[in-house]
């Protein structure tokens, strides 16, 4: 047998009977999410159905075994068995509703189906430029002459590029040594 109730703000708690062990699952319910926790307590089977009641003090759940009578009580996500029945003659009864299938024996959630790999990435060509400085990426550019032999020169004192021919610079007018 398996009862269960809505606690409200995603919270159910589901009572079971599995021979002589009642176990108590309190799961959390959100978007996309289930998490839960079960405690079992040794009860010997159920003479009555669990009763559930909601006092100041949290909530409780009487379970009447061939074993005696038993108070479970549920503080945030703990469950204890208390040795003494707390009076419960002013607390509210909440339902419990009967279920077919016991929690255990529920199918568990089936997992997200995997995502599928990311398709190349395409870099379109890159430019940057700054003062007298360029550099591009990813398109092939056209080389000089000077560059393509490795013979490309550059102005030591403002680094202007200037020619093999030159001997002076076009920019600042610096003298162009060849070494």
């Amino acid at each position: 047998m398996a009862y269960t109730c809505d606690l409200g703000g995603g919270l159910r708690l589901y009572v079971e009977e599995q021979g002589r062990q009642t176990i108590l699952t309190l799961a959390t319910i959100s978007a996309g999410q289930q998490q839960s926790q079960s405690s079992s307590f040794e009860t010997g089977g159920w003479v009555l159905a669990p009763t559930l009641f909601r006092t100041p003090e949290g909530l409780f759940v009487r379970i009447q075994g061939t074993e005696g009578q038993f108070a479970i009580q549920l503080q945030g996500s703990a469950m204890i068995l208390l040795t003494d029945t707390p009076s419960l003659t002013d607390a509210e009864v909440l339902p419990l509703e009967q279920q077919d299938a016991a929690v255990s024996q529920m199918p568990p959630m089936t997992g997200m189906k995997p995502m599928e790999p990311m398709k190349p990435m395409r870099m379109e060509p890159m430019e940057m430029r700054m003062g007298n400085m360029e550099m591009r990426m990813g398109t092939p550019t056209v080389r000089s002459e000077a560059t393509a032999t490795g013979a490309s020169r550059f102005c030591p004192n403002c680094g202007n590029g200037v020619d093999l021919s030159d001997r002076f610079c076009s920019q600042c007018g610096n003298r162009i040594t060849t070494s």
